[in-house]
């Protein structure tokens, strides 16, 4: 199970589309599968790269197995 608040920092960069910052919290052992919360509908890493645009997001999450 990974840290929280590494896992929320992952959702928020999978929505901006920071394959930089996506990267380096995938590296610190941020979950990639783990849902958010209310605000983001439940969805993990890579619901939230889909949802808003961000394909490179969704390539780089898919490419470390999400």
């Amino acid at each position: 199970m990974g840290n929280p608040k590494l896992d929320k920092s992952l959702r928020k960069a999978a929505a901006k589309g920071d394959v930089a910052e996506i990267a380096r919290l995938l590296g610190a052992g941020a979950d990639k599968e783990a849902c958010g919360g209310f605000f983001s509908m439940g969805l993990n890493a890579l619901g939230n790269a889909v949802s808003n645009g961000k394909y490179d997001a969704a390539k780089l999450l898919l490419e470390h197995g999400a």
